[in-house]
């Protein structure tokens, strides 16, 4: 597994430094406005960088369906599927691969984040005031007080389901078009339309399965929203899961024609 995750590594290492670049150039330009002591430019250039970390995020769940796309259409990448390895554990090899990339530019963009607002509040503002908020905030307020924990650890875990639900969604189509419509000139058009209609279908399956089990709690109440989060975790987990023994089954079939 570690070994076909390092391969799927290697294969996206270029847009990674591009990522490595872009935020190097946007850590340069912060620079600059701190120098001449441009305030709203520092504070734009925080917030560009933050909308460069969604973005990034984006392009790598997106290079990695693209790399699995190839994987099934060029010579040297089919090679792949006939390692002595299922084509379950290549399919979590590129899932894992893709998670363990977002999640370590989620890390390094909210450090650099970090460390660049504390670094306008001792340009700008006050830093003794700043880090004396910041210690009372972690220190000196109640914990229930900042943030309820159960409910962002449903918000959390509803989130990376959601997420996965996504990229396993993406790898069943793109493997069901291969295998149904392959050397079709509309098959990639035809398979965006199959993957937001399948989107939209499953959405519909939840939403309606949520609110029969959940029917007689008032949308109101708190542990409404509560118990919403955890059924939609669940039934979107169920989801993956099967789709991803699918689209492994759809590999082993495709390869044995």
């Amino acid at each position: 597994m570690l070994k076909l995750m390092k391969y799927e590594f290697r294969k996206q290492a270029f847009s990674k430094l591009i990522i490595s670049v872009i935020l190097a150039a946007m850590l340069v330009l912060y620079a600059v406005m701190l120098i001449r002591g441009n305030a709203d430019g520092a504070g734009v250039t925080i917030g560009l960088t933050v909308s460069a970390m969604f973005i990034a995020v984006m392009f790598v769940a997106f290079e990695c369906l693209n790399t699995y796309a190839k994987d099934l259409k060029t010579k040297q990448s089919y090679m792949l599927f006939m390692l002595p390895k299922s084509s379950r554990s290549i399919l979590l090899s590129k899932i894992l691969a893709s998670a363990v990339q977002v999640i370590t530019i989620l890390a390094v963009f909210t450090v650099v984040v970090f460390i660049c607002a504390i670094a306008y509040a001792a340009r700008f503002e006050d830093i003794a005031a700043f880090i004396d908020n910041l210690f009372d905030m972690f220190f000196n307020a109640k914990l229930s007080d900042i943030i309820n924990i159960r409910m962002a650890l449903r918000v959390i875990t509803f989130t990376l389901t959601v997420w996965l639900f996504l990229v396993v969604l993406a790898l069943f189509v793109i493997t069901l078009a291969n295998t149904v419509a392959n050397n079709n000139k509309f098959m990639s058009f035809l398979s965006v339309i199959a993957y937001f209609v399948f989107i939209i279908v499953i959405d519909k399956i939840e939403s309606a399965t949520a609110y029969y089990l959940l029917k007689d709690i008032a949308q109101s109440n708190v542990a409404g929203g509560d118990l919403y989060l955890a059924a939609a975790s669940v039934f979107y987990l169920i989801v993956d899961i099967a789709f991803f023994f699918v689209t492994s089954w759809l590999i082993d079939k495709r390869l044995s024609v």
